[in-house]
């Protein structure tokens, strides 16, 4: 699979959006590519399946697009906006569709999943799913938000907010490491027994 292609891309006569991956004046957007091909699923030593690579090159463009919108302040919420995904709309409309947009595909994805019987069971998908919502909510409580905010305190709280999310950053990464890590001592000692 190849890795996420920056590229212009043209608009596209008659779309419904002006074109998905539209060119605005002289920005580049990430174009995720997704082969033909049938990735074989990964074991806990192998390599990443495309369907793995493609939730990757998601989040990484989800990064890339908070770090962008972080550059706007409320009032350009009503500035115009002239791609098509705005409905003549301005900066808001956009990223209302933008929302609705994602609600939309993956609904979609949803249906075609349940119509070749291919539903998402896994518990552990379902639980990085409550995970990110999780994070997402932890995230967005840090958008547009002064500096001066990390250093507050709670009524009677010890830790400012600054404490907490680091209390948090470091955990995640603590708690999974050790996760994966006696997982993949156990499968190991499983194997050699």
């Amino acid at each position: 699979m190849e890795p996420l292609l920056y590229s212009p891309v043209m608009q596209v006569p008659g779309s419904r959006c002006g074109g998905h991956g539209q060119r605005a004046e002289g920005r580049w957007r990430v174009i995720i590519r997704i082969g033909g091909q049938r990735a074989a699923k990964r074991n806990r030593g192998g390599q990443m399946t495309e369907s793995k690579q493609i939730v990757q090159q998601l989040l990484e463009s989800i990064t890339e697009t908070v770090d962008q919108l972080q550059q706007l302040v409320d009032a350009d919420l009503d500035a115009d906006c002239s791609h098509g995904c705005a409905q003549n709309g301005g900066v808001r409309r956009l990223l209302i569709h933008n929302i609705e947009h994602d609600r939309s595909h993956a609904g979609a994805i949803s249906s075609i999943r349940s119509d070749a019987q291919q539903l998402q069971e896994s518990e552990l998908a379902f639980l990085v799913r409550d995970w990110l919502y999780a994070r997402v909510e932890l995230v967005a409580q840090l958008l547009q938000t002064p500096d001066e905010v990390l250093e507050l305190y709670g009524p009677e709280e010890e830790w400012t907010v600054r404490k907490h999310i680091e209390h948090t950053a470091f955990y995640e990464r603590d708690t999974i490491d050790v996760a994966i890590e006696e997982t993949r001592g156990e499968v190991a000692s499983a194997t050699t027994s």
